[in-house]
């Protein structure tokens, strides 16, 4: 089976984490078919060249907009076309719905192939105190809704963002949403061979701290990019309520961003200088070690699709608070503590109450573990994907 996927950006080589979950996703699938990979955006250079069995087809478009971004589909539609030619694709796979999506859907109008459409970003967002979402731009939405309509499948990697989608898609057409999660490497994130919980002999209040020193208080991890959408801001003002009752709470945030300077001048104003520790970006195999360093992880995104990073805490042991978006919901009650987007009052008060109950906090991490193994292992995103190639294929053939 011959597959083309068209995404925004992708890895420049084999060490390159530009989107990890496609990395690792097409490492699997590129075992399995034919799998030619057309990148829009990143690498920033014009290229065709192998990663993991596949081939990548990056184009540099960069940050083009406007008629340059006009200019990029059609170079990106040129080479899809030459190369369908060479041997006709089954089906075109777009990650995520604005530019990949659009250019994936005329590809397939084109040739007559059929789509599968997932959705990861801001396509279903509508955010307009901080600028966020595609549904803000009528031209875009007209777009997407397009695209949306001519899928064959659309995928969500949570019932979140499906909800979400469900209102743009016709009644008839709703039955082509389907819950496809993209996957955790879970021989890269796992638990540390160390007991990551108090232990229950322990007062609630003490655990441990950096280097095994004792301490009274959390030890919580945030990983994103420091943006609106992601509102630090918010886990900051939680932190703060926090360390008023656990001195000894500790927050790291890994990940750069345009709000850095923002945030930390927030920690001043809150009087939270030596509880934040800034790390910055990390390559993503060491991520593992800070997941495995901490008491619980802490999400207070305004809207996510999915979220890798609540399920590579989970793969590795570690139970989250957050906000109830993407992935989390679906996770929670047992898995996972949602709270209300922005209620920083609702984080605080939830961080607490797992931190003072060792066995509740250990329940749902052991939980959270195994059902990234059951339902979001790489593997199983893999075969999701997979079996889905094959029914469209079957589908187009009888048609």
């Amino acid at each position: 089976m011959k597959v083309a996927w068209v995404v925004p950006g992708f890895s420049g080589d084999e060490r390159d984490w530009c989107i990890p979950a496609l990395l690792d996703l097409a490492r699997v699938l590129a075992q399995r078919a034919e799998l030619h990979i057309f990148s829009l955006r990143y690498p920033h250079r014009r290229a065709v060249y192998p990663i993991y069995g596949a081939t990548v087809h990056s184009f540099g478009g960069g940050l083009d907009s406007d008629w340059r971004a006009l200019r990029l589909w059609g170079q990106a539609l040129a080479a899809i076309r030459a190369e369908a030619r060479r041997g006709r694709f089954a089906v075109f796979h777009a990650f995520w719905l604005q530019d990949a999506g659009t250019v994936a859907t005329l590809a397939a109008l084109l040739t007559r192939t059929p789509t599968i459409l997932s959705l990861g970003g801001a396509e279903m967002a509508r955010l307009p105190d901080i600028g966020y979402g595609e549904l803000l731009h009528p031209r875009q939405a007209a777009i997407m809704r397009f695209s949306l309509r001519r899928a064959a499948w659309v995928t969500g990697g949570s019932r979140y963002i499906l909800e979400l989608t469900r209102p743009h898609l016709p009644p008839a057409a709703r039955a082509k949403l389907r819950l496809a999660p993209l996957g955790v490497d879970t021989t890269r994130f796992s638990p540390s061979p160390h007991s990551p919980f108090v232990p229950s002999s322990l007062p609630p209040s003490l655990g441990r701290g950096k280097k095994g020193e004792k301490q009274h208080g959390p030890r919580l991890l945030h990983v994103g990019s420091l943006l609106p959408v992601k509102d630090q801001a918010t886990l900051l003002r939680a932190l703060r309520r926090v360390v008023d009752n656990a001195p000894g709470a500790r927050l790291t945030i890994v990940g750069g961003g345009l709000l850095e300077g923002h945030l930390r001048r927030l920690c001043g104003e809150l009087g939270l200088e030596s509880q934040v520790t800034f790390v910055g970006a990390v390559p993503h195999d060491r991520l593992p070690d800070y997941y495995r360093d901490a008491d619980l992880f802490v999400l207070s995104s305004r809207h996510e699709a999915q979220n890798m990073a609540v399920l590579e805490a989970a793969a590795c042991g570690l139970p989250t608070v957050g906000t109830a978006v993407g992935v989390l919901p679906d996770l929670a009650p047992e898995a996972a503590w949602a709270v209300p987007v922005g209620d920083a009052a609702a984080m605080a008060e939830a961080i607490m109450a797992l931190w003072r109950d060792p066995p509740r906090r250990a329940a749902m991490a052991q939980a959270a573990q195994a059902r990234v193994a059951a339902e979001y292992s790489l593997e199983r995103a893999a075969d999701r994907f997979w079996e889905l190639y094959q029914t469209t294929l079957q589908r187009s053939s009888s048609q």
